[in-house]
């Protein structure tokens, strides 16, 4: 069900990216982690340094 969830916001969010003036891309990079996140480790360390910064904040 995460990954059905993760291709609809996939492709919401290219819509939305091709489409000017629309803000809400962030579909996009919302999706592609439902459904690769587990596999690109670099996105994971990349998380958790966002995760730690606005911690921070």
């Amino acid at each position: 069900m995460k990954k059905f969830f993760g291709v609809i916001f996939i492709i919401i969010g290219f819509l939305i990216l091709v489409t000017p003036f629309t803000p809400g891309s962030i579909l996009l990079v919302i999706g592609l982690d439902m459904v690769f996140g587990d596999r690109w480790p670099w996105w994971q360390r990349a998380k958790e340094r966002l995760k730690l910064f606005f911690k921070r904040s």
